[in-house]
């Protein structure tokens, strides 16, 4: 249960005030993938995903955050085409895992 009293002085820094009480941000830390990119943005059927490390594994989301997509790459890629012919119109979060770093993004498809 959330609790609306003062939050303890060593999570001030991780906390923001919302309404009558204080609400504890995510501390997990996501590094950046070195030279990530993609585009386009919106897509219509192909993504394109460039980093300067080794891609392992892209899934997709819809925004119930309902996994739709999990492709695991069996060779080293730094650029990978993701077909998303198949899904409809909407908005999309993109996980990309690359040397122990996650990267997520969100996409519109047309």
């Amino acid at each position: 249960m959330l609790s609306t009293t003062a939050a303890p002085s060593d999570a001030r820094r991780r906390a923001r005030r919302d309404g009558g009480g204080w609400v504890v941000a995510s501390s997990v830390n996501i590094e950046n993938i070195k030279g990530f990119s993609f585009y386009p943005n919106p897509v219509n059927n192909r993504l394109t995903i460039k980093s300067s490390e080794v891609i392992t594994k892209i899934e997709v989301y819809n925004l119930l955050v309902q996994k739709i997509i999990r492709k695991k790459l069996n060779q080293e890629l730094y650029i990978n085409d993701l077909d998303l012919s198949e899904l409809s119109t909407g908005n999309y979060l993109i996980k990309v895992y690359a040397d122990n770093k996650i990267k997520t993004f969100r996409i519109i498809k047309n």
